[in-house]
């Protein structure tokens, strides 16, 4: 059954989204048409992520003003910056969006990839056959992100995620999208994908979750699994 919503509570859901998709996207990718993350991972934690966001149009509509209010090129302050900008041994090297393009380009270097989320979302360890890199989002996990974007929070975005949507179908919830998004724009969420292309400071042992490619991991996490979290995102590394 697809939850009723009167003209206000859209209105409010899609002012929402939007603005929670531009801020979150550079960790999460709500809303995205496609996310790519290039990863360069150290033994002792640290490394470089490279992150291209590409909104399908819709949300380029709900989003307008914020996107505006980036500007074009280096970005030196704004919400996405001052984000993780703040997060403990985060420095952020790039936030562009080139002109006239749903596009959204993110560099930042981490000390400590562990304190970039949460605690026990990412999490690196010793094993035998040597480092093992971690990340497991849960619902419990998913519940603890507002200690990194306090505007989660929020009630409408709390009703799009996974705390309130455990019991919601993938058909339940696209429909429910489709009154914010549009038919086409929910057929664009359902479509759309997280990449990640992880690499290395040394040798790629294994991988759990998605495959060796080129020598690098690359794991695929469908956008809307993600929201949803009816099965835990589970992915790793060994490397040595």
């Amino acid at each position: 059954m697809v939850r009723s919503m009167n003209a206000e509570q859209v209105s409010s859901w899609r002012r929402a989204v939007g603005r929670f998709a531009v801020v979150l996207t550079a960790i999460v990718a709500l809303g995205a048409c496609a996310m790519t993350s290039e990863v360069f991972l150290r033994d002792d934690g640290s490394g470089v992520t490279n992150i291209d966001v590409t909104y399908f149009p819709d949300l380029i509509a709900m989003t307008q003003d914020m996107v505006a209010s980036l500007g074009d090129g280096d970005i030196s302050a704004g919400p996405i910056y001052d984000r993780l900008n703040q997060r403990d041994g985060v420095t952020v090297y790039q936030v562009i969006s080139p002109a006239r393009e749903p596009t959204l380009r993110i560099s930042f270097a981490f000390d400590d990839a562990p304190r970039v989320l949460p605690p026990g979302i990412i999490n690196i360890t010793r094993v035998a056959d040597g480092i093992r890199a971690r990340l497991y989002l849960d619902v419990a996990r998913a519940r603890r992100m507002p200690e990194v974007f306090p505007i989660l929070n929020h009630p409408a975005l709390r009703a799009v995620g996974p705390e309130e949507n455990q019991q919601t179908t993938k058909d339940e919830y696209l429909a429910m999208m489709g009154v914010l998004l549009g038919p086409d724009g929910a057929q664009e969420l359902a479509d759309s994908m997280i990449t990640v292309r992880f690499a290395v400071d040394g040798e790629l042992v294994s991988q759990r979750g998605g495959r060796i490619e080129d020598g690098l991991a690359v794991f695929e996490v469908p956008v809307i699994d993600l929201l949803l979290l009816h099965e835990p995102i589970d992915l790793e590394v060994v490397f040595r």
